[in-house]
């Protein structure tokens, strides 16, 4: 199957979302418990004109579920692609991207923070753009504005703003007008979102959210002991990649991998940093870690020149997937 996807024909579009139905054809069968976060403005607000106005029956969001999954996955490879991750651009990304997402489906997809993901993804993008091309004051600005805007679907995205400093003084040199606008992108989503709740008489729901407030509906729930090594299962596959990827020996990594690299290294410590230190493990977080071990999984099957080898690599982690969403 990798090979057929190894190329950029738009026959093979079809072909992609039939491998995204399929893979996730287990929500249709036994769909979780979608879980609204009503604090969240973005996602109050979503949640309202999907299941409130318009009404929405289950599987109907299945399907937008699916078209998030599916376009986001066309929308990754295309990003890898032109920051040069990947050699050439390929459907082989967005089928890698599709596989490890829908490995974990049933936990992406309950949240709403789910339909934010083409914002992760912008945000990458702006980060490698960065880190290549560091003088450009739109991209400072961009990147606080897609951090301000996350931080109103899920407040624990404000931590992507301190990653975003670190990664301006570790890789770039330092411009106090680049933080300055980061700032300041970072505020406008807040005050869209006043004037936007406002008009409709409910500002307060931003206000309580920022100002903490609010307490969750939904309590903490203390992960199973399965649920503790499905993570550590795939934390350890993400650090085997991570160490595959880094063997110069086996990989020739150019500069700009380097570059890329570092930025992912410091990306994953921030996150398991900050969670070590709330003492909370939050799936939300970790779905951009999802993200860098779809690169890292791309890059790496990219590079393999046996196609076998390819196609095993990728047969097993259907063969995972099903055996989670049907076995488990």
């Amino acid at each position: 199957m990798v090979s057929l996807f190894k190329v950029a024909s738009e026959v093979f579009l079809l072909a992609l979302f039939a491998v995204t139905l399929l893979l996730n054809i287990n929500l249709f069968i036994s769909p979780p418990e979608i879980i609204a976060n009503n604090q969240a403005p973005f996602c109050y607000a979503v949640h309202q004109i999907l299941f409130t106005w318009l009404n929405l029956p289950q599987w109907i969001y299945t399907f937008i579920y699916i078209g998030v999954l599916y376009g986001s996955a066309i929308y990754f490879g295309m990003v890898l692609a032109k920051n040069r991750f990947v050699s050439n651009y390929t459907y082989l990304p967005a089928l890698i991207f599709i596989t490890i997402f829908s490995f974990f489906n049933q936990y992406t997809y309950p949240t709403l923070v789910f339909l934010f993901l083409p914002l992760f993804i912008s945000m990458f993008n702006k980060l490698f753009e960065i880190a290549v091309h560091d003088k450009n004051l739109s991209r400072s600005f961009d990147i606080g504005l897609i951090c301000g805007t996350l931080t109103l679907v899920f407040l624990p995205y404000w931590s992507l703003v301190v990653f975003s400093y670190v990664i301006f003084i570790l890789i770039t040199p330092f411009y106090w007008r680049y933080w300055v606008a980061t700032i300041i992108g970072f505020i406008c989503p807040a005050i869209i979102a006043l004037i936007f709740f406002g008009l409709f008489g409910n500002h307060q729901i931003v206000l309580d959210y920022l100002m903490l407030k609010q307490t969750p509906d939904v309590p903490f729930i203390p992960l199973s002991n399965f649920q503790i090594w499905y993570r550590f299962i795939v934390i350890g596959i993400c650090l085997g990649m991570l160490f595959l990827f880094i063997d110069e020996h086996l990989f020739k990594v150019t500069t700009i991998m380097k570059r890329y690299r570092n930025l992912f290294n410091i990306l994953i410590a921030c996150l398991f940093t900050y969670q070590l230190i709330i003492q909370t493990w939050l799936f939300e977080l970790n779905v951009i870690v999802l993200m860098i071990l779809s690169m890292y999984y791309s890059n790496v099957i990219l590079r393999v020149k046996n196609e076998l080898i390819s196609n095993i690599i990728h047969g097993l982690m259907i063969l995972f997937v099903l055996f989670f969403q049907y076995f488990t």
